[in-house]
């Protein structure tokens, strides 16, 4: 079996939370905080970590590299089966010189995709009800203001087609309680099997040639296709996301990172592919 290393850029659909100010943490005690659709807390409400106090805390980059090229990996796709070391960066306007987090790693049925294990004494998987979970032992320091942690994520063996990972970080001044911390939003990112890759021409009444950049940041072109036709983009779940007539230069940057589906409708005829927004 072949171990990928994946640094994911800011994206990955993984998550991580820091934690309190309090000398040790435990999430079987505090719970899932990693903002799931399943997740049986959040740190980022009244009497836990709102602060005006604490600053800004940002993931700045999920990032993911191959171990055997090397090279950076961004596809949007995992390969069943493979070892993939993650790598999750956040920071502090504040400059906060403590942080926490968790992860969560689940499928398109909110259960648990592969699995989490940690590389250093600091981290540790645990269970909470239904949810594995990756976090620190305890606060974790940083320099200046920013944070990173890396942990392995073995791939199911079995094609569960759209993993999805949700993130937390939380930047905390070490005064043992939540006063003065300050969380992030959840971040959320998706891979998706390379048994599904982007598929072109998926009608036999082609009548666009192909999308690109694949995956997209910014905009996300269509080639191949002229008249009256209109655009239709839908996450995983079929829920509509974005309409428009007539347009094949088309601007996805407020879209969040995850994997999409894209249907061209053309008179009677209708044409579909996928595409990754990082």
């Amino acid at each position: 079996m072949n171990k990928r290393t994946i640094l994911f850029s800011l994206s990955m659909s993984i998550a991580f939370l820091s934690l309190c100010s309090f000398p040790d943490y435990s999430g079987i005690r505090i719970g899932d905080c990693t903002g799931s659709p399943i997740a049986t807390n959040k740190c980022n409400h009244i009497g836990c970590h709102i602060s005006s106090t604490g600053g800004t805390t940002t993931i700045t980059s999920i990032d993911f590299i191959d171990s055997v090229t090397n090279t950076a990996v961004t596809s949007g796709h995992y390969i069943p089966g493979n070892t993939y070391i993650v790598h999750l960066n956040g920071s502090n306007s504040n400059k906060l010189l403590r942080f926490g987090f968790q992860v969560a790693i689940l499928d398109s049925t909110y259960k648990n995709a592969g699995k989490m294990r940690a590389t250093d004494s600091q981290t540790t998987v645990d269970e909470v009800g239904f949810t594995n979970i990756i976090e620190q032992k305890k606060p974790m320091t940083s320099i200046d203001g920013t944070y990173h942690v890396s942990f392995n994520w073995i791939a199911p063996i079995s094609s569960t087609r759209t993993i999805s990972f949700y993130a937390v970080i939380n930047a905390v001044n070490g005064n043992n309680n939540s006063s003065g911390d300050a969380v992030s939003n959840t971040f959320q990112t998706s891979l998706i099997d390379t048994s599904f890759k982007t598929t072109i021409h998926e009608n036999k009444s082609s009548f666009f040639e192909k999308i690109y950049p694949n995956p997209c940041h910014r905009v996300l072109n269509i080639e191949g296709i002229d008249g009256v036709y209109s655009v239709c983009i839908s996450d995983l779940m079929g829920r509509t996301i974005m309409n428009i007539q007539s347009q094949n230069n088309i601007d996805v940057s407020t879209l969040s990172p995850g994997i999409y589906n894209l249907r061209i409708t053309k008179g009677t005829e209708q044409q579909t592919a996928t595409f990754v927004k990082q």
